[in-house]
């Protein structure tokens, strides 16, 4: 007998995500939260196995009702000891630099502004098929330059008007005229089916 498959999207594959990671007892819930988040950002569908998504409910639905779980101590090897002439500073002098490394940073860290745009970011049909227009709005919205926009247009074979492929434009109009020529395509699609 064969174990059938369901596909995960949208919000029923954050919320696997956020299951399956919460459920891991060696996961601490800040750091479940965290990579159930990241996991959430880049994968945008899934299949999962039917019995492993009922039996990850069931032992979901069991600890709600056993209540929190607690947090997940770090393991210390037990050949590694501390060296002797460090002596472990305060808490209250650690505390202000894990709050700075908490915070978000307002300028840009060297690698994030090297690293390669990734024009299949998000594919800009299938969004529009999943949310609609304004889904598609709110992911264009997240990308911030008219190349990257462009780059993604271009990759994902989304014809734009020729004035608007190239030169300053205001990322506004570009949006919106990437929304349309999206429209067009569904619309030419489902026309000649």
């Amino acid at each position: 007998m064969t174990d059938t498959t369901k596909k995960l999207s949208g919000p029923a594959k954050d919320r696997f995500f956020k299951t399956l990671l919460a459920d891991d007892e060696g996961i601490d819930e800040a750091t479940a939260g965290r990579l159930s988040a990241r996991a959430a950002s880049i994968v945008t569908s899934l299949r999962a196995r039917q019995s492993g998504l009922a039996a990850l409910e069931r032992r979901s639905a069991r600890r709600r009702t056993a209540g929190p779980k607690p947090a997940a101590a770090e393991p210390v090897p037990e050949t590694v000891a501390a060296p002797m002439s460090a002596p472990t500073p305060p808490a209250s002098a650690v505390q202000p630099a894990i709050e700075a490394a908490a915070m978000p940073s307002s300028t840009p860290r060297p690698d994030d502004s090297e690293a390669p745009f990734d024009p299949f970011l998000f594919g800009l049909v299938p969004v529009y098929k999943r949310e609609g227009a304004d889904g598609l709005i709110v992911k264009l919205a997240e990308v911030g330059s008219a190349d990257h926009l462009r780059a993604m247009a271009k990759s994902q074979q989304i014809v734009l008007p020729r004035e608007l492929r190239t030169g300053p434009i205001d990322l506004v109009q570009l949006r919106l005229a990437i929304l349309e020529a999206v429209e067009k395509r569904v619309s030419d699609r489902s026309a000649s089916l």
